[in-house]
């Protein structure tokens, strides 16, 4: 089997064909190819080589992928990081990944980086490969919204079988595109850059900072045929007026980054696509479950069914717990150990799994143990709530004080603590609610909750009681 490298480039040198476009422009492959090449002669002069790690800053999706693709030429590999990540959380990470360069074209202040240009002039000629088969090429990672990032390497060789998996069991027909709108310091975006372009499929991408407007004319065009979104931005769009379903077109609309409402689930299957789709996955896990089509009517609660490699066990400390039992979900897969994910959940007896939240997510109070998501769920029920999220604070008699964040216009205190009275048991109701008009969020499309602990932990005398 080729590596993703020498797959990615066969496909790029030579072809006229689009590869990407952006801001209305088209990039062929060979011009890709020489834009890469190009960068790559930079990065050597750099005196970046063989394993070494580079953190790549994303300010342009199109420009980071050629900043990685330049990287694998020689030998090194790359880490995503978003460019409206804080610098010394920039350098924190570059030395837990232990990287020799930060690399970007947007300088970053107080950082020392390497900054290339936006639009290199494409260099001539081949490309030799110094990457070894079984060298990294790419670093994903886990969101970091409740803790710091786990980082997870995937070599040549691995990233290349299992882009070759996916293209087997989900094809995306030639002369379609997919949509690219969220950043790339995004594990599962930049994971569909890599995988699209070894696939030699047409990328759309959009800025990484863009109106709902811009999202929704792009997801019309017809031949953009699959799109990944996180659920705050699938609710919005469900919520726009108009014909459904809304793009015909699709044959795959992802949600990813966390699980959807039940009804959320509902409105994007039947008012933007019956294709819609939702994974739950982690860094280093790849895909653990999903669910589309029918059973997202049927069960909407549900996150779906495990595929045919992964084993799920429902674990209560080293007890696999009986069937419709809440613990932790435990994954094993064809070729490692049992993983804890850190996630509640229950099996049914259809094999059908159910998340219920995180383990951190559990408060205790008053001698009682419930669930901040399903305080968080009960606020996003409300039309005029975009997001919701709880964070736990010092309590009396050592147990929680449940803080109820929520993104809202229109709301008023008074309707929101209405609105929960009557949506939750006396037990759950949170003793604090703050609504803001906007929540501080990650590069990821997550709420940031590290921010809003931080803020609970220092407001603590002046919070007002729900």
């Amino acid at each position: 089997m080729k590596t993703i490298a020498e797959r990615i480039f066969g496909n790029l040198k030579g072809s006229p064909e689009t590869a990407v476009e952006y801001r209305g422009r088209a990039y062929s492959g060979d011009e890709i190819f020489g834009r890469v090449k190009a960068r790559a002669e930079d990065l050597k002069a750099a005196g970046v080589g063989k394993d070494d790690v580079l953190v790549i800053i994303v300010s342009e999706n199109l420009t980071a992928a050629e900043i990685l693709l330049a990287s694998w030429v020689v030998g090194a590999s790359g880490y995503f990081v978003d460019f409206r990540t804080a610098p010394d959380r920039v350098l924190e990470w570059k030395d837990r990944l232990g990287a020799s360069l930060i690399v970007g074209t947007r300088q970053l202040s107080g950082v020392e980086m390497r900054v290339q240009p936006v639009h290199p002039e494409p260099a001539q000629g081949d490309l030799v490969i110094d990457s070894d088969p079984d060298s990294n090429s790419i670093w994903f990672s886990t969101s970091g919204t409740t803790g710091l990032p786990k980082f997870a390497p995937r070599t040549q060789t691995r990233l290349a079988e299992i882009v070759a998996n996916m293209e087997a069991d989900q094809s995306i027909p030639h002369g379609t595109a997919v949509l690219s709108p969220t950043s790339v310091g995004y594990s599962s975006s930049g994971f569909l850059w890599v995988r699209f372009l070894a696939m030699q499929r047409k990328i759309v991408a959009l800025d990484i900072i863009h109106r709902l407007e811009e999202l929704d004319a792009a997801l019309k065009q017809p031949e953009v045929v699959a799109c990944s979104l996180p659920p705050s931005m699938i609710r919005r769009l469900a919520a726009l007026p108009g014909d459904t379903p809304r793009y015909p077109n699709l044959i795959r609309l992802t949600s990813v980054g966390g699980p959807a409402l039940p009804e959320d689930k509902v409105a994007a299957s039947q008012r933007l696509t019956m294709k819609y789709r939702m994974t739950y996955s982690a860094a280093g896990l790849g895909l653990i479950s999903e669910i589309d089509g029918p059973d997202v009517l049927e069960r909407p609660s549900s996150c779906g069914k495990a595929p045919a490699d992964v084993t799920i066990t429902i674990r209560d400390g080293d007890r696999a717990v009986a069937t419709g039992e809440i613990g932790e979900i435990c994954v094993t897969r064809a070729d490692r150990d049992e993983v804890r994910t850190g996630d509640i959940g229950l099996m049914d007896e259809d094999g059908y799994l159910y998340i219920k939240g995180r383990i951190q997510g559990y408060l205790s109070r008053n001698g009682v143990n419930f669930s901040g998501q399903d305080v968080a769920n009960a606020a996003l029920r409300l039309p005029v709530v975009e997001e919701a999220v709880v964070v736990a604070g010092p309590g009396p008699d050592g147990g929680d004080a449940v803080h109820l964040f929520v993104q809202a216009t229109g709301l008023t205190q008074a309707d929101l603590i209405r609105h929960l009275r009557s949506a939750l048991p006396a037990a759950e109701q949170p003793d604090h609610v703050w609504i803001r008009r906007a929540l501080p969020w990650t590069v990821s499309d997550k709420v940031d909750l590290g921010a809003l602990k931080a803020e609970v932990m220092a407001m603590q005398p002046e919070v007002t009681d729900a």
